[in-house]
């Protein structure tokens, strides 16, 4: 005891040996980086004008991945050098939480609206998506997802699970080809009386299949999910914008009528007897007059 109550100089000279002699032993990464807070950024806003901070759920490692926001307020989710899961497809998982469901449920007619840019399209397609989740109690964790999944350049789901935990889901939209650089918006929002909309590029698609098992109460959302699935080492993914409302209203009634395809006009054939249809009647008529002029001819003839 008597030498940590020494003079000051030496009391810091044994803390510097100390650290010094540990960070030699200390397993390269081992604690530093469990204890690391996890990576933010603000991306968004909610419908209080608020940024939305996110947080890199998954990987755990932040090596693996990056994910900034740039001057224009894009954000910027990258793949490192390294897998992900070794041995298996990358993916990326950020996540965002709030006790107030982002001051969008204040008329209970949420809306979420964002952009991404669909790219590295390649054999192994990326899976690019946003949810929205309701995790109240009693609520089977009732969400929406809008995105590009598979080979579909939009596509949208309603989700629950079951006590069983057997998930239920509904599909919509499910067009367009994948293409790289090309820039989509989906923006899902829903009406006091519990119909769920997907607009995937100003196209919307109605839903009522949350309304069926939870009433007009759902969709209070408290934690979106930002994804990026199936995708490859050094891959970059950019999401434009993204943002949130509490306002949300039906498109106009002119604009949920899909639109028709352009066919060339069809004219139905009538239908005919057997009689209208035979072509005898008009060659015995000819036969006969026919031997008309020839009777007339013979018999001037013969005068």
């Amino acid at each position: 005891m008597s030498f940590f109550r020494g003079p000051r100089r030496v009391r810091l000279a044994f803390a510097r040996a100390s650290v010094a002699a540990l960070l030699a032993i200390w397993p390269p990464g081992f604690a530093l980086s469990r204890c690391a807070a996890a990576e933010t950024v603000e991306f968004g806003t909610d419908a209080r004008g608020k940024p939305i901070t996110w947080t890199m759920v998954f990987p755990a490692e932040p090596r693996t991945t990056s994910m900034r926001v740039d001057d224009k307020g894009q954000l910027h989710l990258k793949f490192g050098p390294e897998r992900t899961v070794p041995g298996k497809t990358d993916a990326i998982e950020i996540k965002a939480t709030d006790v107030d469901f982002f001051g969008a449920q204040e008329n209970q007619t949420p809306w979420v609206e964002f952009n991404w840019t669909d790219a590295n399209v390649h054999g192994r397609i990326p899976s690019i998506d946003v949810i929205a989740e309701d995790t109240r109690p009693e609520k089977m964790d009732n969400r929406v997802l809008a995105g590009a999944l598979f080979k579909w350049a939009r596509i949208g789901y309603a989700r629950y699970t079951m006590p069983d935990g057997e998930t239920k889901e509904e599909s919509y939209a499910g067009n367009g080809a994948r293409a790289d650089e090309k820039v989509h918006t989906a923006r899902v929002g829903k009406l006091a009386d519990g119909t769920i909309w997907f607009l995937f590029d100003g196209k919307p698609y109605a839903s009522t299949f949350l309304k069926k098992q939870l009433g007009a109460d759902h969709s209070a959302w408290g934690t979106l999910w930002l994804r990026i699935h199936s995708g490859e080492q050094d891959e970059e993914y950019v999401f434009p914008s993204l943002k949130m409302g509490a306002n949300f209203q039906a498109p106009p009634a002119d604009a949920v009528k899909p639109p028709q395809p352009v066919l060339p006009p069809i004219t139905p054939r009538a239908r005919v007897s057997s009689q209208e249809g035979s072509s005898w009647p008009v060659i015995a008529g000819a036969i006969a007059a026919v031997g008309l002029v020839w009777l007339l001819v013979l018999t001037w003839r013969r005068r």
